[in-house]
């Protein structure tokens, strides 16, 4: 019976050993640790039954640092099932990711329709048709909208009414001096940003 008790404290302790890591502070205290003992991680990370895995919430703003040496990369990403999806892009300064319609960066327009006053979505608006039969309507291109993006505005009501695409910011101006386009009964245009809130009539038709 002792030679049995002796075996398995020798097997108790065996395993509290296999357990435990030895570790040397900076202090050069010499600490015992059980790696298999974690029981919370945050910040992107879940810790499970010791584990600590991948997924989660961030609670701070985070940043993984690479290289051109140490890259980052993904692989075995499913496919894209929709001409729908949004892309991932990447803000030139700061890193941060987000998303945005493919249809800023592809051939795949947005078209929308407005029977009211309204200001443009550069994220997300290609093609504006105008509809001023009931009323007159006000398009307004934004402030701050990057150089070379394009709107096409179209109006497709016959009224007597009026339709006005505007232009914000304080040095907002099309055609190097005018403030405002009037745009005519089925008349469209096609106006680029050259930078800093200036804007150009590419075509009408």
């Amino acid at each position: 019976m002792k030679k049995l008790a002796c075996i398995i404290v020798l097997i108790q302790c065996g395993f509290m050993t296999a357990q435990t890591k030895t570790m040397v502070t900076m202090y050069g205290e010499k600490v015992q640790i059980n790696p298999n003992s974690l029981a919370t991680a945050n910040n992107g990370l879940t810790a499970t039954n010791g584990n600590v895995q991948l997924g989660g919430s961030l609670v701070q703003p985070t940043t993984l640092a690479t290289s051109t040496t140490n890259t980052l990369a993904l692989s075995g990403l499913q496919s894209s099932v929709s001409e729908a999806d949004n892309l991932i892009v990447a803000d030139p300064t700061t890193g941060v990711l987000r998303t945005t319609s493919n249809s800023s960066v592809t051939g795949m327009r947005n078209i929308i329709r407005k029977t009211s006053n309204y200001t443009i979505t550069p994220a997300t608006d290609n093609v504006i048709l105008v509809d001023a039969a009931s009323n007159n309507v006000i398009i307004t291109v934004p402030s701050g909208v990057v150089t070379g993006r394009e709107f096409t505005i179209k109006r497709v009501d016959t009224s007597t009414n009026d339709v006005t695409i505007a232009f914000g910011g304080a040095s907002g101006t099309v055609d190097e001096t005018d403030t405002f386009i009037s745009v005519g009964n089925k008349v469209t245009y096609r106006i680029i940003n050259s930078g800093n809130d200036k804007w150009q009539t590419i075509s009408r038709f």
